[in-house]
């Protein structure tokens, strides 16, 4: 794990998006995801729990109650099955963690993550979402005609993805400028359109009820992430999969 500006930190990556003389500046970053890389939990064939995705999370761990939203828009050209980035919400942290090592087996035991996925062919919005002690619960969905839809590999596709709280339940919120191209970087904030791809009912619920493992302390890191597992190992030696990244919020009370 590695520091990033105040505020953030980077995980999973041997080179840092960011130096000291140029410090880290999350209104434009870019994350490179190896082969062989995800967040991901199976049961089959035999119990793997995998967090080698280079992310960039708002740091330190913070009170998951107090967290309303977050927000990227980031463009990538999938180039194999299953490339993905997006957003990640890693539930479980304990904000009193000196060092804060996000992604440990035995820890973020629920976890949800959203934002484009590349598969069978085409690119999809995809959510994903882990509960203490289950498995992953995958769902896609269409891109509208106009941000992609049927878009196939070696096409690059941006988008905007929100993360936002609802009482109990956590809203994934694909974002578009009314008139303008998903998610178009430098794009002013204007009148936008949100459509709902996918709610997550289990996350913000009290203590007593909340699916999270025992000695959970309420924490939780919120941040970018990309990821390519390759399963079939098709990238080759130094194959990675670059995705931009623009304009990370992470907001609370």
């Amino acid at each position: 794990m590695s520091s990033a500006a105040p505020g953030f930190i980077h995980i999973n990556q041997p080179s840092p998006p960011s130096t000291s003389s140029t410090p880290f500046d999350p209104a434009a970053f870019t994350l490179t995801a190896p082969s062989k890389t995800d967040i991901h939990a199976s049961p089959v064939p035999a119990p793997r729990y995998i967090f080698t995705a280079p992310a960039v999370l708002g740091a330190p761990a913070r009170p998951l109650a107090a967290f309303t939203r977050a927000r990227v828009s980031f463009a990538y050209t999938p180039a194999l099955q299953y490339d993905h980035a997006g957003l990640a919400l890693l539930l479980g942290a304990s904000s009193s963690d000196a060092d804060g090592r996000p992604g440990q087996v035995g820890r973020h035991s629920a976890w949800v993550k959203a934002g484009l996925e590349a598969k069978d062919g085409a690119v999809w919005l995809s959510v994903v979402t882990k509960t203490a002690g289950g498995w992953c619960d995958w769902s896609l969905g269409a891109l509208p005609d106009a941000e992609g839809a049927g878009a196939g590999l070696g096409r690059e596709v941006a988008v905007t993805i929100e993360l936002e709280r609802a009482k109990n339940a956590l809203l994934v919120h694909h974002v578009r400028q009314r008139g303008g191209a998903d998610g178009a970087e430098g794009e002013e904030e204007g009148d936008e359109h949100k459509t709902l791809i996918r709610k997550v009912p289990w996350v913000f619920l009290d203590a007593e009820d909340r699916v999270v493992a025992e000695g959970d302390e309420g924490a939780a890191w919120v941040g970018a992430f990309a990821a390519r597992p390759d399963p079939e190992g098709r990238a080759g030696e130094g194959g990675g999969l670059e995705v931009r990244f623009w304009n990370l919020e992470i907001a609370g009370r």
